[in-house]
């Protein structure tokens, strides 16, 4: 009853439902992982590792309480016990279910060891979902995208992210990235269409993308969209490095008046 009425949309309804039948029969594994399923989708992270406690209780070595507790960390942004709860997933996987092992869970591995910054690591976990799927668009990107980032790799990093823009020609985190790359590879007038098309496609504006737009716009020497674009990006979230960028460009145009 929990999984049709989460299927109706009905989450408070089938929550009680899976709590009916935990109490009933607590050694049962599957309302756990859906409830914990559901609250992770509605973005309760927090939630969602409440209910995965409580599967702790009764059941130990089970690859989808560690994988489900690893996307609750993350969720959290406590990407050190993320990994860790993942790297126990494998482990599990690797002697129980290798089948598990999917592009999609190499991938979000892979996410969390770019947030801790261990670049070289999340590379490898990249190349694993790729040998998996190659044609997955969200990972071709997110790894052209960390190299675009660190400056390295920029030929191999341009010709992923466009081969993830011919998945997802429409997609402005990937038109963000073509912008992106193209930057760093020293080409602001053949960047600008892309990001000025991602900011258009954005149904609220996005602070990384218009810190983009605004070093392509000062590269181009036009420096007035330039701090326009920083000054909305720092209206949407507080960074001191655009900050910086922003007060240089500011007052060098005042010295100049």
């Amino acid at each position: 009853l929990g999984s049709l009425k989460a299927g109706d949309g009905d989450s408070a309804e089938a929550e009680k439902h899976y709590r009916k039948a935990m109490d009933i029969r607590p050694e049962f594994e599957p309302p756990y992982y859906e409830l914990a399923a559901m609250k992770l989708n509605e973005g309760e992270a927090r939630e969602a590792l409440e209910v995965l406690q409580q599967a702790r209780e009764h059941f130990s070595d089970q690859f989808i309480l560690e994988f489900y507790s690893g996307l609750a960390m993350s969720a959290l942004r406590r990407y050190e016990p993320s990994l860790g709860f993942l790297r126990q997933a494998e482990s599990i996987a690797e002697k129980q279910e290798p089948e598990r092992l999917t592009g999609f869970f190499y991938f979000r591995v892979g996410s969390v060891l770019e947030r801790l910054g261990k670049f070289k690591e999340a590379e490898v976990e990249f190349l694993k979902c790729l040998d998996r799927a190659p044609d997955d668009a969200t990972t071709l990107n997110y790894l052209g995208y960390m190299w675009a980032e660190q400056g390295v790799k920029l030929d191999q990093a341009h010709e992923w992210i466009m081969k993830a823009h011919e998945l997802e020609p429409e997609s402005e985190a990937i038109l963000d990235s073509m912008g992106w790359v193209l930057y760093q590879k020293g080409k602001p007038a053949e960047a600008l269409p892309f990001l000025e098309k991602a900011k258009e496609k954005l149904t609220e504006p996005d602070p990384t993308i218009l810190d983009h737009l605004a070093d392509v716009y000062e590269a181009l020497g036009e420096t007035g969209k330039a701090e326009e674009a920083w000054k909305q990006s720092l209206e949407i979230e507080f960074n001191e490095r655009v900050f910086k960028k922003w007060r240089i460009l500011k007052d060098q145009g005042e010295t100049k008046s």
